[in-house]
């Protein structure tokens, strides 16, 4: 299991370089025009961080398939995948992180779950920074490696849900349960 997360973590960097290097540069505009225009109507910095991780996974759990495994900060790999994956390889955002779970999932789905706690009294615009960098480098490596082999899963991605809290982010796509698994994480 430890191998095969480390093969995943490898074919996801492979991927997102084989991303950046390639689609013509109108494509990456529409791509980003239309998440940054999600991802900025769900700014909300009045709720806080999600004190039970494990609760809150198990509210949002049967909205995702089998294919799709939780990681929480205590897992072995765990911090690799929010580096490697989800793009948070700036120190400051990994020295700042306090807690965390995020998605791993088999084949060509777009389904993803990540909440990012920051330690209490984490600058707000580190926090928006990491947003950023997990919007960049994963929801946007996502798209562009599901547009050619999967239109519905890659039209989930694109309608993604970035959410930033006081000491948090969240992250969901389903092309199903979008609003589903934002009500239940939320509780």
């Amino acid at each position: 299991m430890n191998a095969k997360r480390i093969i995943t973590a490898l074919l996801a960097v492979a991927c997102l370089s084989f991303a950046a290097c390639s689609g013509g540069e109108d494509d990456n505009k529409k791509t980003a025009q239309t998440t940054t225009e999600t991802a900025s109507g769900n700014t909300d910095s009045g709720n806080s961080a999600f004190s039970d991780l494990k609760g809150t996974v198990d509210g949002v759990k049967e909205f995702y398939s089998d294919d799709v495994e939780f990681l929480f900060t205590e897992d072995e790999y765990s911090e690799d995948v929010l580096i490697f994956t989800y793009g948070l390889e700036d120190e400051k955002f990994i020295n700042a992180t306090e807690s965390f779970v995020v998605t791993e999932c088999d084949g060509m789905l777009a389904d993803t779950f990540a909440v990012i706690n920051f330690k209490k009294g984490t600058d707000k615009a580190l926090i928006s920074e990491a947003a950023e960098a997990i919007k960049s480098v994963y929801v946007d490596g996502l798209v562009s490696k599901l547009s050619a082999y999967s239109p519905e899963e890659c039209k989930a991605a694109e309608n993604y849900v970035l959410k930033e809290y006081d000491s948090a982010i969240m992250l969901v796509i389903s092309a199903k349960n979008a609003d589903a698994i934002m009500s239940a994480a939320e509780k």
